[in-house]
């Protein structure tokens, strides 16, 4: 059953800031999140560019590295890679950052865009009292247009305009819940 949705942010900023938090998804539920998504075969199946990628035992397996690219940068890259080997309790292995790139290389974006989606899912399924303005949930949008690589395919795919008429340009958009501070589609 639903909690019920109260607004406290007309009250006070402690209140809104406290409400704000009780909003937030659980961490455990997050974290629970996060691994379903990494250890599902389905994502895997979906996200790799080739059918043979991730088949074989290798020092990251799909899960691992989904996980790995989780973690904030705050050191050198073979430094948190060796950190992440020891952590999950791969010690004696090894693994370079080539090698990394190269796994990276080997799926897309869907699996961190279904984490997203997922998060936003629950957030806003009705579980957890979001706070709101006048009884509304208050949305912004940014967009912009991005200037692609000068290719025949892209030209063709998203087409072009303004004054790079050689390059092709997208389209790129960010909804936010901004009392809540969540991107809710991008």
């Amino acid at each position: 059953m639903a909690k019920k949705r109260i607004d406290k942010t007309k009250k006070s900023p402690k209140l809104r800031k406290k409400a704000i938090l009780e909003a937030l998804m659980d961490t455990l539920q997050s974290a629970e999140v996060i691994q379903d998504i990494a250890k599902s075969q389905e994502i895997l199946e979906k996200a790799r560019t080739k059918p043979t990628y991730f088949t074989r035992k290798r020092t990251m397996p799909f899960s691992d590295l989904l996980l790995f690219l989780l973690n904030p940068a705050k050191e050198c890259l073979q430094t948190r890679l060796n950190n992440f080997l020891k952590k999950i309790g791969k010690i004696e292995m090894r693994m370079s950052q080539q090698a990394l790139s190269k796994a990276r290389g080997h799926f897309d974006h869907s699996p961190f865009e279904e984490m997203a989606r997922k998060h936003v899912e629950i957030e806003y399924g009705g579980e957890y009292p979001l706070p709101t303005w006048n009884g509304y949930h208050v949305f912004g949008v940014d967009g912009s247009t991005v200037i692609l690589p000068p290719s025949p395919e892209l030209k063709n795919e998203f087409g072009v305009s303004g004054c790079a008429k050689d390059c092709a340009s997208a389209g790129i958009s960010v909804l936010c819940d901004v009392l809540h501070d969540w991107i809710i589609d991008a």
